[in-house]
């Protein structure tokens, strides 16, 4: 039996809700593997005709990656160098980034599925706790949240396009690039749902957890009112539901270490062509303004409009690092508020000592090898993209003063 044979129409498990984004996958070309096999016992088999597919991804990838890097703007501007070479170099760069982060999704699918197997796990210690997770509900959030990405992405290229087909004297070679970007758009959107889709996964089951601690403990921070009653349940329960939740928490911990293993390298270069990509489309834009020539603006301004949907794309996945992260620390929060609760059952305190112990033995958080994927790398890329701005202003100051001096 398959894993992916759906009969009804509301999701029942973890995979029926990330249904359609392995479909888009699949049709894009983003995986060369097929899926089958028992949800508790996934197998992955490498296919002719999803190999096929992927391969045409990556030709369409480096086509494009050659055509741009082929193409200088028709207007040459002795007095800047960076004119003149940015534009195609930073597009060809984002268009090598594509072609990397694609390969190395494929390559380490194999972890990711076993991530989603984890949370396969996981739901499944909810359903023994009788707390079912709502799957339609997060299935419409992300089938929303989809459809509002890609009506803004569709948006901005249209707008942008439109200004650069009517400006342009080869409106056909504009139409063919404009497609071939809009394809490459998508499978960077794509890319973008793999790590957020995830994300927001396992975000919700940590919230899941702290929901259960608050509605089946006294997480108050009271301490005067030391009669009130303590045990909503039986201490055997207590102790046994606290152990289960840890046990949960942690297996949800090694699920996002796995998704580290998978993404870690995707993210790391998603970072260093934002910083690249934004700094070089500050400097051309101002630039060509002074220029005065409106194609290029138009150009450049298309480019900027671009960059701000990925910057904003960048910047809600930093935030969803980060609140998983405030998720899962939450947890160690709520387990201290129970044991500050807790005073005349010495086997539930040692219980939840034990447990506190266990969640402050490995922390949850997007990890990049290097450092956490939190909002401090915001802040790490506003410094940089600060710091290449000067470099880049002082080095077209001094090209400019070098050929005014020939």
């Amino acid at each position: 039996m398959k894993v992916f044979c759906f009969t009804t129409y509301y999701p029942s498990t973890i995979y029926e809700v990330v249904r359609f984004h392995r479909w888009a996958n699949e049709i894009a070309g983003m995986t060369f593997h097929r899926i089958s096999g028992q949800p508790d016992q996934l197998e992955l088999q490498v296919t002719i005709p999803r190999l096929l597919n992927f391969i045409r991804l990556l030709l369409m990838e480096a086509m494009v990656f050659i055509v741009y890097s082929r193409i200088l703007l028709n207007t040459e501007h002795k007095d800047s160098v960076i004119l003149d070479y940015g534009p195609p170099l930073c597009v060809a760069a984002t268009i090598f980034n594509i072609i990397v982060v694609t390969v190395v999704n494929a390559l380490t699918y194999r972890s990711f599925i076993q991530m989603f197997g984890k949370l396969y796990a996981v739901d499944n210690q909810f359903e023994a706790l009788k707390s079912n997770l709502d799957h339609t509900a997060q299935q419409r959030f992300i089938l929303r949240a989809s459809v509002v990405y890609i009506l803004i992405l569709i948006t901005t290229e249209l707008v942008t396009n439109a200004l650069l087909v009517v400006e342009s004297d080869e409106r056909m070679g504009t139409l063919f690039l404009a497609f071939c970007r809009f394809i490459l758009n998508t499978v960077y959107l794509l890319i973008f749902g793999s790590h957020t889709l995830p994300i927001y996964l396992i975000y919700k089951r940590y919230q899941h957890i702290n929901h259960l601690i608050s509605l089946k403990f006294d997480t108050s921070n009271r301490k005067q009112f030391i009669w009130i009653k303590e045990m909503v349940l039986h201490s055997s329960d207590r102790i046994d539901t606290i152990q289960k939740l840890a046990n949960i928490h942690a297996e949800l911990t090694e699920a996002l270490d796995l998704f580290c293993e998978s993404q870690w390298i995707q993210l790391i270069l998603g970072s260093l062509n934002g910083v690249f990509f934004t700094t070089f489309n500050i400097f051309l834009l101002y630039r060509s303004v002074l220029s005065g020539e409106r194609f290029l603006v138009l150009v450049n301004l298309q480019n900027c409009l671009l960059n701000v949907y990925y910057a904003a794309l960048y910047v809600s996945l930093v935030f969803q690092n980060t609140t998983v992260t405030w998720e899962a620390k939450k947890t160690i929060g709520l387990v201290y508020k129970v044991l500050n609760n807790t005073t005349r059952d010495v086997r539930m305190v040692a219980a939840l000592r034990l447990v506190a112990r266990q969640l402050h033995a490995k922390t949850a958080a997007v990890k990049l090898r290097f450092n956490d994927g939190d909002v401090r790398v915001l802040f790490s890329a506003v410094g940089a993209i600060s710091t290449y701005l000067v470099i880049l202003f002082q080095f077209d100051q001094t090209t400019v003063t070098g050929n005014n001096g020939i």
